[in-house]
């Protein structure tokens, strides 16, 4: 029943109306993800889609596989993924059984609702983009935490800006037509992290269209300081190592400042002594001058995000916001640390 109303909807006529219904699948690599795993899959499953097949690489040390397979279904297929393996041959390994026209990624942690799902395939099949790709927002028991709640400020003052023409793609929210992804050579399996970046790039030289849509999936934020450092540190380091593979100059340019404001603002601040006639002072200044610049910006993120969801923040946000912009400074230092060292450059 619940079906029958779903379809005499104007977004499922839409998206029935143009290209009839294409197959699905959903790609899910789920390591050391237990906790989550479980309501990820329930959430898929209650997605309303004719021709659906959901995919799960599953594994860890957790019991990951073994909790997947509790919510095997003539639609949901899991497949255990061994150490080693990486996220990208995990997903070439799902891709091999995928029979999707369309191919949809979500990570292990990250629950999808109906309309983001359909917001995301709309444009594939009405023949308008290649791919899609969407935002991240946290779970509901989360959100309103520091850490993951400055960097969804963040991230969601940053959508509200962005254009149609997406230059890369949200690994854990996106979808690409089947044809464009083996078209461009599928998976980097040799990449043990930035897939998605470097999948965009290959997508975008090919001349596929990759589209933006401002909808989110709810995924994990760090909750703790290292995680915080280390996550913000990959991102980092892979726009900057996939940007140099590809010589790709926007990318490099606008990596650099993002690199660089760690040490610009931090490394006058912390030097405590005079170093001869260098005018440390005046360097001093310009420093808390941009970091002055900065927090007024990242105050700004959050009140638009207080505005934007209707719900009132944590006071203690605002109390804290300056020390989760060092945090935030600090970790762009982790990844220039990190680029300097080969063995630390693509971890995870």
């Amino acid at each position: 029943m619940a079906y029958s109303v779903w379809c005499a909807t104007s977004t499922a006529r839409m998206l029935y109306g143009v290209n009839g219904s294409p197959a699905i699948t959903i790609l899910v690599p789920a390591w050391c993800e237990r906790r989550l795993i479980g309501r990820s899959l329930a959430a898929l499953r209650a997605l309303r889609w004719p021709d659906l097949q959901i995919l799960v690489a599953a594994g860890g040390d957790d019991g990951t596989f073994a909790e997947a397979c509790r919510h095997v279904d003539k639609r949901i297929t899991v497949i255990e993924q061994h150490p080693g393996q990486g996220r990208q041959r995990a997903l070439r390994m799902l891709l091999t059984h995928a029979r999707g026209e369309i191919i949809y990624f979500l990570d292990g942690d990250s629950f999808l609702t109906q309309e983001t799902f359909e917001a995301l395939v709309a444009p594939l099949i009405a023949g308008t983009a290649a791919a899609t790709t969407g935002t991240y927002r946290p779970h509901s028991e989360e959100w309103c935490k520091p850490l993951p709640l400055y960097s969804w400020s963040i991230e969601h003052a940053f959508s509200r800006q962005r254009k149609p023409d997406s230059p890369g793609l949200l690994g854990g929210n996106c979808a690409v037509l089947r044809s464009a992804l083996l078209a461009v050579g599928g998976f980097a399996p040799e990449l043990p992290s930035g897939g998605d970046l470097d999948l965009a790039l290959r997508l975008r030289a090919h001349g596929f269209h990759i589209r933006f849509i401002n909808t989110a999936a709810m995924s994990t934020y760090p909750r703790t300081v290292p995680h915080f450092l280390r996550r913000n540190s990959r991102w980092l380091r892979n726009d900057w190592r996939i940007g140099l593979r590809y010589r790709d100059c926007a990318l490099i340019l606008r990596t650099l400042p993002r690199l660089l404001l760690g040490p610009v603002i931090l490394g006058p601040l912390l030097i405590p002594i005079k170093i001869g006639n260098f005018p440390i002072r005046q360097i001093r200044q310009v420093a808390l001058f941009l970091l002055g610049v900065l927090l007024e910006r990242r105050y700004r993120d959050l009140i638009a995000l207080h505005r934007d969801i209707g719900v009132t923040l944590p006071k203690r946000q605002y109390i804290l916001l300056p020390l989760l912009l060092l945090l935030d400074l600090c970790s762009r230092i982790c990844a220039i640390y990190d680029l300097c060292l080969p063995s630390r450059r693509a971890r995870w």
